[in-house]
């Protein structure tokens, strides 16, 4: 039985087909909760029921998630990612 994850997504500067279509969500079974653009238009056509959110801190203080995607361009949030207790993925 594969166990869904809780995820969330701190930044989008990659093409959406990456959340949905690669091996990894099709085995670990993501349940995409919160997306933080990181300043670009709130629009994410692929996850209608995650939440866009306009802080990065309201994914890290959701208990409810457990792993967080980090763009590259979002480094920052890693360490504060980890010390909130979530795994993390940087892509």
């Amino acid at each position: 039985m594969v166990k869904t994850i809780n995820a969330a997504i701190i930044g989008c500067n990659m093409s959406e087909d990456f959340f949905t279509t690669t091996d990894a969500n099709t085995i670990e079974n993501f349940s995409w909760k919160k997306i933080f653009l990181g300043g670009k238009p709130a629009s994410v056509k692929s996850h209608p029921q995650a939440e866009i959110v306009e802080r990065a801190e309201s994914i890290l203080h959701d208990a409810d998630i457990d792993l967080v995607f980090v763009s590259a361009n979002h480094l920052q949030f890693v360490k504060p990612i980890i010390d909130a207790g979530k795994s993390v993925r940087v892509i």
